[in-house]
């Protein structure tokens, strides 16, 4: 009943607004030996607490101290049945993948990431997310082949999520990544795949600047000059 009462209590403070009060009591439920069973849900709480403030260390720091980001990560090997899953799991990985990619550690990120990919059907939000974030990390610190993981990415999900912004932000990556390489017959293709109005708006007039190039040296100028004019 100890943890049942702690959880109840954190979550009465955290609608008062009493945070500090709130995350007492869901770090007590983290750390304390027979409050196991509300144990994830605790340690979900306090990481998107942390998170909900971009203090991405104080969401890393809650999950290593709860002792489960080591069962989370276990890799089994082949042909070894799989144990029963938290169902938050795959919520704490999110946390901390979205995280570590904030505090510019891109290989953690991707491991959390892929490990959301392997515990998940493919078309789970969560699966889907981790896929794009993979990218995102990919792109945003020079992995390789980002071309071929974008097309593998759009293969599985275009068709099902056509109109999500995500699916047209990888296309974006695909295109910027082939346009920086000059490649730009791979890249044209790319862009005129890019539905603008779903991309965000901070990036939308470098993406038809970008495409106006590319289209221009790809030896579509009219592509290009309507590309430049909106």
């Amino acid at each position: 009943l100890r943890g049942e009462a702690a959880l109840k209590a954190a979550l009465t403070a955290t609608k008062l607004g009493q945070n500090e009060l709130a995350e007492k009591y869901l770090r007590l439920i983290a750390i304390t030996p027979g409050m196991e069973s509300f144990r994830s849900d605790a340690v979900v709480a306090l990481m998107a607490n942390s998170f909900s403030k971009k203090d991405y260390r104080g969401v890393m720091d809650a999950y290593k101290k709860s002792g489960v980001d080591v069962a989370d990560l276990a890799e089994l090997p082949p042909g070894v049945q799989s144990p029963a899953r938290d169902d938050r799991q795959a919520e704490r990985l999110m946390l901390a993948g979205r995280s570590c990619f904030q505090l510019n550690l891109p290989a953690e990120a991707l491991r959390l990431f892929r490990q959301i990919e392997r515990i998940l059907p493919a078309q789970d939000d969560l699966a889907y997310q981790s896929s794009y974030y993979r990218l995102l990390c990919c792109f945003e610190f020079g992995g390789a082949n980002l071309p071929d993981q974008v097309d593998a990415f759009l293969q599985i999900y275009k068709k099902s999520r056509a109109t999500d912004s995500r699916i047209h932000t990888a296309l974006l990556m695909k295109a910027e990544s082939l346009f920086g390489r000059k490649e730009y017959a791979l890249a044209a293709p790319a862009y005129a795949e890019i539905d603008a109005t779903l991309i965000n708006e901070s990036t939308r007039s470098g993406m038809l600047f970008n495409r106006g190039r590319c289209l221009a040296e790809a030896g579509d100028p009219q592509g290009a000059l309507r590309s430049l004019s909106k």
